[in-house]
């Protein structure tokens, strides 16, 4: 019999390690996302030049300008970050699920699925109280552009350097700033993220598709891409506020944030760089299939939701199943983000364009890509940060969601559709939500490399050296708050994108990847690709505000709060803005593809058995 301690333990590790390979592979259109979002931050600030016209074009120019590693910039941020993230949503999901979970056939579909989108929510803002300060220090680094200072160097020299300054500029407050829109945006991606996918897993994977990685995989796609898009606009909010840490100005709140940014950008700002968040969806895919195929692998059975029915299956003799979920989380994360980091890069650059532009930061929007513009390598920058946020964020991200699934989750027998998937989204919203508040300053060190261009500065020195410079100069200008600027969006965001990317992948998982798609990576993984897709849409606007304030630490100007950079950003550069990147993000949705088909498959190995949610049912 599987204690719940043992549950947790496992989602935890297979969560994270999932994240981490996913995150990994991402990195590159993750930094580019990341560019496009917080752009017009960058270019208030002077950090860049001229905006990015696009995806390509910002591609373009961090390869000609920065190289090929540059993409990776952040990156280890990132997956510190993203492996307890992910590690503890999926824990927390599991945990939520126990709460808010209904049954299918005893409570009808309707509640099952609120169950499993209240599951991811909570599990997600919980998650994102923890963590932001992760995603802090990976926005910073992310969107730390090389040329965006006079002397051609970077702003921050790591991820500890970006802790550093932002203590010294902002104090904490610096590494949270953003947090309130984070967390909306977390509860809402989270609560779509696993609500989606866990409602929609028992009825796609089943039959061929029951155990199939890449039937996991696409649906942890749609889920991802549904949810991303949900929550966008609250991660823009929180990334352009922790951008003003370490600056004069600052956003007062998450509100003021967003007046700011649609008044003065645009309400098209928001969205700035969802094309590569969609892209991006690519690992938040490959850490709903590699979770379940981890949890396939560690249990040793065939593949089914491992939040379905846990009872009803023979599993291995395994003490600490929460240890499983953490490492197979963690892992699948890790390779699908450093696979992505190229086009992570591109998403942040033209993320954050509007505010790299407005600091000097960024000479000349992106436009399209320009492969004259830098080295290979340079796709990369800010990727260290991201892998070391991603692997404890997707750890525990599915670490969590287990837990939150234990609340949340519901059977779809008993409960009904409805309040199944509502149980999947509310335990992937926790699970997002609460890794994020452990890791929040890694994703703000990863953002702030990434959107660290060389042509940003007078000498043509970036800003930052590395991960440790982000969080030295962070924390010396700004203090810990410089780290969490932005969190108050990336909640939100978070919340949102979780809930739809673990809720829509969890509940379509046992309705298609059923039949010859059991067990199937390829299935799992484009099932996970739609997954991230939809939930990194609707989540990318928190997602632009968010890395938009993560750009102001260390800056004169700082969004007061997640609603004044909204504001401001729609405002000045147009609600467009918001959604600045979107397609690199889609893009990158390759890479959470991986994360949720790789995890699953490492599930199956592990547990040798076909695949079954173990949120759902666990008490059977």
């Amino acid at each position: 019999m599987v204690t719940n301690t043992e549950k947790f333990s496992l989602d935890f590790l297979m969560g994270g390690v999932a994240a981490i390979i996913s995150k990994s592979s991402a990195a590159p259109m993750e930094r580019v996302k990341l560019l496009l979002q917080n752009q017009g931050e960058m270019i208030k600030r002077g950090q860049l030049k001229t905006p990015y016209r696009g995806v390509g074009e910002c591609f373009r120019r961090i390869l000609r300008e920065e190289g090929l590693l540059s993409f990776w910039r952040g990156n280890q941020a990132n997956v510190i970050r993203y492996f307890p993230t992910q590690a503890f949503n999926f824990a927390f999901k599991g945990y939520f699920k126990s709460i808010f979970g209904r049954s299918k056939e005893k409570d009808g579909y309707i509640k099952w699925f609120a169950g499993n989108v209240a599951s991811g929510s909570a599990a997600g803002a919980t998650t994102s109280l923890f963590l932001y300060h992760l995603d802090y220090a990976r926005t910073r680094l992310g969107t730390d552009a090389k040329d965006c200072h006079v002397n051609g160097q970077r702003q921050f020299k790591g991820i500890l350097d970006v802790y550093r300054k932002t203590l010294s500029s902002d104090g904490i407050v610096g590494l949270y700033r953003g947090f309130g829109a984070s967390i909306v945006g977390i509860t809402l991606y989270r609560g779509l993220y696993f609500g989606i996918y866990d409602t929609m897993k028992p009825i796609v994977l089943v039959g061929p598709f029951e155990g199939n990685f890449f039937a996991s995989f696409l649906l942890g796609w749609s889920v991802t891409t549904v949810s991303g898009i949900c929550a966008y606009p609250f991660d823009t909010v929180r990334r352009r506020m922790m951008m003003t840490s370490g600056q004069p100005f600052k956003y007062r709140n998450s509100i003021h944030a967003f007046r700011e940014i649609t008044c003065l950008e645009g309400f098209a700002t928001l969205f700035r760089g969802l094309g590569a968040n969609m892209l991006l969806g690519v690992a938040g895919a490959g850490v709903l299939a590699g979770y379940d195929q981890l949890h396939r692998i560690t249990y040793k059975h065939t593949y089914r939701s491992p939040h379905l029915s846990v009872g009803k299956v023979k599993r291995k003799n395994i003490k600490h199943p929460e240890i499983s979920h953490f490492l197979m989380g963690g892992v699948a994360a890790i390779i699908s983000k450093s696979s992505a980091a190229p086009m992570e890069r591109v998403k942040l650059l033209l993320q954050n364009q509007g505010e790299m532009i407005k600091r000097g930061q960024l000479k000349t929007p992106y436009r399209a890509l320009d492969p004259e513009r830098g080295r290979l390598l340079s796709f990369w920058r800010g990727n260290q940060a991201n892998v070391i946020r991603y692997f404890p964020t997707q750890a525990f991200n599915f670490a969590f969601k287990g837990y939150f699934k234990s609340i949340f989750g519901r059977s779809k027998e008993k409960d009904g559709y409805i309040k199944w998937f509502a149980g999947n989204v509310a335990s992937g919203s926790a699970a997002g939500a609460t890794t994020s508040l452990f890791l929040y300053h890694l994703d703000y060190a990863r953002t702030r490399l990434g959107t660290d261009a060389k042509d940003c500065h007078v000498n043509g020195q970036r800003q930052f050296k590395g991960i440790l410079d982000v969080y030295r100069k962070t924390l010396s200008s700004d203090g810990i708050v410089g780290l969490y600027r932005g969190f108050g969006a990336s909640i939100v965001g978070i919340t949102l994108y979780r809930g739809l990317y673990f809720g829509i992948y969890d509940t379509m998982k046992p309705i298609v990847l059923v039949g010859p798609f059991e067990g199937n990576f390829f299935a799992s993984f484009l099932l996970g690709w739609s997954v991230t897709t939809v939930s990194g849409i609707c989540a990318y606007p928190f997602d632009t505000v968010r890395r938009r304030m993560m750009m102001t630490s260390g800056q004169p100007f700082k969004y007061r709060n997640s609603i004044h950079a909204f504001r401001e950003i729609t405002c000045l550069e147009g609600f467009a803005t918001l959604f600045r990147g979107l397609g690199a993000n889609m893009l990158l949705g390759v890479a959470g593809a991986g994360v949720l088909a790789g995890y699953d498959q490492l599930h199956r190995i592990t547990y040798k058995h076909t695949y079954r949610s173990p949120h759902l049912s666990v008490g059977k």
